[in-house]
């Protein structure tokens, strides 16, 4: 399977010269009315390429007349590239609506990206009497915004069911006669964030702009890892799917305990370091919850139905470990929000708090 996509956007902004006097944040002239000021033009282009490569290939046979085998292997790849650009300026004449009859220009934007995503894996699964379904695989994926050494991950995924209501012993008893169909399952997965930061953020970027005359380089506020790793997470879930008065009313219970490791956070840093903050991996994070669904149909007639679904969730997150007692993500006066080990993620520690874990 082969999938192309491919656009181009175009956009343009004009905002006239203000007859009054207004704040220059709004491209006006301020109270002076400045004409350098007055205005703002501006136009962009945005290019965008991807394109997706998958082959999967499966092989089905009967290894017994109640067992029965699935083995799947696949490949894909995705890749994508990027170009974007902005001209714009301040101060226009009356009837100019071009960037290049504006008289104050301002800095401009040519900005570029490219990444490719990239998966191999293979899976077996096995079937028994319709019954019993048991699956295991193993999958490697990685991804061109990490380095070449932590870019390449190996994940294993299993997950068993046994679906109850087919078996005889259910047919012969009373309990065939309140539940249609009743499952119960278990699984266990392990995946990566290969998305967690962008095609370069892990590079420490510098812009060009002009200092005294000359050209110079300026540093990003942001310090970066160069050798950040992906986020790591594993799950394990388990639950049960109920049917009862013909399938009428449905329930489906799940219970989860999910882990990521090495979690990506971009934190704040004392400004004496050079930087504002620091994208890296700061620690480990675990969410403990569980889900319940109950979906009824309350008419079922020949042309109108009427389907109601009821979902309750619970989610508990918790900060597991990490590499500083405290960790800033922003600084908002009077709330800043912070990564406490033994704490939710993103809580807001008060000034209290901070001073008692220093």
């Amino acid at each position: 399977t082969i999938g192309i996509d491919q656009y181009t956007q175009r956009g343009q902004t004009i905002i006239p010269p203000f007859a009054y006097n207004v704040s220059t944040g709004f491209f006006g002239g301020g109270p002076s009315l400045d004409a350098t000021l007055n205005g703002y033009a501006s136009t962009a282009t945005n290019h965008f390429f991807q394109i997706n490569n998958e082959v999967n290939i499966n092989y089905q046979f009967n290894i017994t007349k109640d067992i029965s085998s699935t083995t799947q292997l696949g490949y894909n790849v995705q890749y994508e590239k990027n170009a974007y650009v902005l001209l714009q300026g301040r101060g226009l004449a009356p009837f100019i609506q071009s960037v290049n009859g504006t008289t104050t220009p301002l800095a401009s934007i040519d900005d570029k990206s490219e990444q490719a995503i990239s998966g191999t894996f293979i899976q077996q699964n096995f079937k028994f009497k319709n019954q019993i379904f048991l699956t295991g695989a193993v999958r490697r994926d990685g991804s061109s915004v990490f380095d070449k050494d932590n870019r390449n991950l190996i994940y294993l995924k299993a997950s068993g069911s046994y679906v109850l209501s087919e078996g005889n012993w259910w047919k012969n008893s009373n309990i065939n006669t309140w539940f249609d169909f009743a499952k119960i399952r278990v699984a266990y997965g392990q995946s990566g964030n290969l998305t967690g930061i962008g095609p370069y953020e892990r590079f420490n970027a510098y812009s060009p702009n002009l200092f005294l005359g000359r050209s110079a380089l300026t540093s990003s506020s942001r310090l970066s890892n160069t050798l950040i790793n992906p986020e790591r997470q594993q799950e394990l879930e388990y639950g049960t799917d109920l049917s009862f008065l013909n399938n009428r009313l449905s329930l489906t219970l799940n219970i989860y305990n999910k882990k990521v490791k090495d979690l990506i956070i971009n934190k704040v840093i004392a400004p004496t370091t050079g930087f504002s903050s620091y994208l890296n991996n700061i620690g480990n994070l675990e969410n403990k919850g569980w889900e319940l669904m109950l979906t009824g149909i309350p008419v079922k007639g020949k042309n109108f139905s009427w389907t109601t679904t009821l979902i309750y969730n619970k989610n508990k997150n918790k900060i597991i470990s990490t590499d500083q007692p405290l960790s800033l993500v922003m600084t908002t006066g009077g709330a800043p929000v912070a990564v406490i080990e033994g704490q939710p993620i993103g809580v807001f520690s008060l000034p209290e708090t901070m001073l008692e874990i220093y």
